[in-house]
């Protein structure tokens, strides 16, 4: 007798099970089969066979369960076990070695884009999505997943308009001057206030437009405490009030020779520490 198909609430309120193996020749998981067995934390599969997974059917097992499957069969079960089937985001699909998958949804807008299911470590691939006049960049980086992802689409004017904001290495930009050729953004804020080091460049590519960095606008670097070197390019040629207020008295300041009078200048009424140092370049 060859046994081919879990039944429909088969296993259902089984609270003391623990772990169940299920053999090479099952194709079928009913409905409910294994529902609310909420010790259950692991499930061995055996078989290649499995083409359908009903709605529940490890619905309230352990949160954190593992399910190990067949390596040849990894993405395709990863793919059978979505929420329908009662598994959580913390549950663990992998297979006999230890290696596991992980889901990337890419969305455009409130729209799924595309679902990939990856091997860990390894890369996922974007779709292809175009907008007349925008380009296309992604929220975060895919190309090493070591855990479940969901990367959202961002769309940049292919030429930003005046007050466009956006965030380019960890500096917050404004584009203060909407040009293809000629453009200009101020450094408004960073991402982070905790780093060491910030280097502000003579240029940044937003889009597709190429605008020259021209000012730092007021509270820009305020109380970044741990910040011991800035690096300000020649294109400067104003700074806002409290700019580098909250800064570290050995703080150094570097700036292009040619502009280090302006630039002191500048920086000492932006509240820069006073024992600070300007240092030219």
């Amino acid at each position: 007798l060859t046994v081919n198909a879990i039944g429909s609430n088969a296993f259902k309120g089984m609270t003391k099970l623990t772990k169940v193996t299920i053999g090479k020749n099952i194709t079928k998981i009913g409905a409910g089969a294994f529902s609310g067995d909420k010790k259950l934390a692991k499930i061995t599969v055996k078989g290649t066979a499995i083409k359908t997974i009903g709605k529940n059917a490890i619905k309230g097992i352990s949160s954190k369960a593992v399910i190990v499957v067949p390596k040849s069969r990894l993405s395709a079960y990863k793919k059978l076990l979505t929420s329908t089937t009662g598994f959580g985001s913390s549950m663990k699909v992998q297979d006999p070695s230890g290696t596991r998958i992980w889901t990337v949804t890419f969305k455009n807008g409130s729209k799924t884009a595309k679902t990939q299911y990856v091997t860990n470590g390894k890369a996922a691939t974007a779709p292809k999505l175009t907008k007349k006049g925008y380009v296309l960049s992604w929220s975060t980086t895919f190309r090493k997943v070591t855990k479940n992802l969901t990367v959202k689409a961002v769309w940049t004017p292919e030429v930003p308009r005046k007050g466009y904001t956006a965030t380019v290495d960890g500096l917050k930009y404004k584009v203060t001057k909407s040009d293809k050729k000629n453009g200009t953004v101020q450094v408004t804020g960073v991402s982070s206030k905790s780093l060491a080091k910030y280097t502000v460049p003579e240029s940044v590519k937003i889009g597709k437009t190429t605008f020259r960095v021209t000012s730092i606008g007021a509270s820009a670097f305020k109380n970044c405490s741990k910040a011991k070197s800035f690096v300000l390019p020649k294109t400067i040629t104003s700074i806002g009030k409290n700019a580098f207020s909250g800064t570290l008295k050995n703080t150094v300041v570097t700036v292009p020779k040619a502009q280090y009078s302006k630039l002191s200048r500048l920086l000492k009424t932006a509240g820069l520490n006073a024992k600070a140092t300007i240092r030219k370049k």
